[in-house]
């Protein structure tokens, strides 16, 4: 009997102790993983999930190889904020991504032997290695 009074004591204060003075500040970008600015201070990745103050903020999101997007938010009251953005590619940023799309389409051929290059440099550099710690192996011991 005693537990359900104090239970019973305890659910208004409990209800009352939630903080009415932040709101939830939701930002997802496309593409993800753009870093995330607040009032000149980096806070993390998207997609993101924030508790902010109330008060105005100033909100940067950057990505390597897309324009800069930059938003102001004032926050009034305890809410749940989402802002949602598709980031725009910059002109090189497409470029290339065009030009891969078309060597990619030019030909299997030329992909392909680009990767078997590359993966024979990989072969030729490891077989390097080896050779030279069996170099230093016997060196070290005749």
């Amino acid at each position: 009997m005693r537990k359900i009074i104090l239970f019973a004591f305890l659910i208004p204060i409990l209800a009352h102790s939630q903080d009415t003075t932040i709101a939830t500040l939701i930002i997802e970008t496309e593409p993800k993983e753009a870093i995330v600015i607040i009032n000149g201070k980096v806070y993390g990745l998207t997609p993101a999930n924030f508790k902010l103050p109330f008060g105005s903020y100033q909100i940067k999101l950057v990505k390597e190889g897309y324009y800069e997007t930059s938003f102001e938010i004032d926050v009034q009251k305890s809410e749940v904020i989402v802002k949602k953005f598709k980031l725009e590619e910059t002109p090189e940023t497409k470029a290339v991504r065009e030009y891969r799309k078309r060597l990619l389409w030019k030909g299997n051929l030329t992909y392909l032997g680009s990767t078997l290059t590359v993966a024979s440099i990989g072969i030729a550099v490891a077989l390097h290695i080896k050779s030279e710690s069996v170099y230093e192996k016997y060196r070290c011991s005749g």
